[in-house]
């Protein structure tokens, strides 16, 4: 057998001691500290805001482009140990060192930045039925414009120069007024969510059940990160110099 066949051989052929050892430096490296704490971290304290919101005696009407950041925010930690990390750009990490991070962090921010200049308007009203959205809506588009056109769970108000539908989310008693086509007045979006949202303060409602388990959810990730990282210092601070190319 040739030297080649030899190494191939042995490379393959594993005692149970260093199957032992591949199973507990795949498992380390998998359920590292660092990696989880930026991973879920973020996330963590978007369910904790996501908890608190759902826990008010009244519904919260959030705009899309600030919803939709805070969703981007909350994800970010996955990007990172996720697809950043996979497909990092060696020679660009050899060059720069820990300076890659930024540049790829930054592209990120652009591309949130362009998803939500191509986003259209829309209002995410939390803590809220769809039949309770459309009461309060009922009233806003009176005050807004003197001849609304409801088609449905759809509107249009001429005068205003926008027109848009409800979306109901029943499994997590979220709604949200979604935009019809681009040709929309940004202004007078602002002007309905601000009379939505004072329309929707004066009547009260039940705190909702599921900003527990939110919260929970949130206090949980974000004390195992802490605690993760506090019980196991060296490892992270190793999995740090590698994670920074230092």
């Amino acid at each position: 057998m040739d030297r080649p066949s030899q190494h191939r051989a042995a490379r393959f052929t594993a005692t149970p001691g260093s199957r032992r050892w591949l199973r507990s430096n795949t498992a380390k490296r998998i359920m590292d500290p660092l990696h989880f704490a930026i991973a879920f971290a973020p996330l963590g304290a978007y369910l904790i805001r996501l908890g608190v919101v759902h826990l008010r005696p009244h519904p919260t009407v959030v705009g899309g482009h600030r919803d939709l950041a805070a969703a981007a925010l909350a994800i970010s930690g996955l990007i990172v140990v996720g697809p950043m990390e996979l497909f990092m750009p060696e020679t660009a990490a050899t060059r720069f060192g820990w300076l890659v991070w930024g540049l790829l962090l930054s592209f990120y921010g652009m591309c949130i930045v362009l998803a939500l200049l191509m986003a259209r308007p829309r209002l995410v009203v939390y803590n809220v039925g769809v039949v309770e959205l459309r009461q309060a809506l009922s009233e806003v588009v009176k005050r807004l414009d003197p001849a609304p056109q409801w088609a449905g769970d759809s509107v249009l108000l001429p005068s205003l120069e926008i027109n848009f539908h409800l979306d109901d989310y029943r499994a997590t008693r979220c709604a949200a007024v979604v935009a019809l086509g681009d040709a929309q007045n940004w202004h007078a979006w602002q002007h309905l969510h601000d009379e939505l949202a004072a329309e929707l303060n004066r009547g009260k409602g039940l705190p909702h059940l599921l900003g527990v388990s939110l919260c929970l959810s949130g206090l949980a990730l974000l004390a195992l990160s802490v605690y993760w990282l506090a019980a196991n210092p060296q490892l992270t601070a190793q999995r740090l110099a590698d994670f920074l190319r230092l």
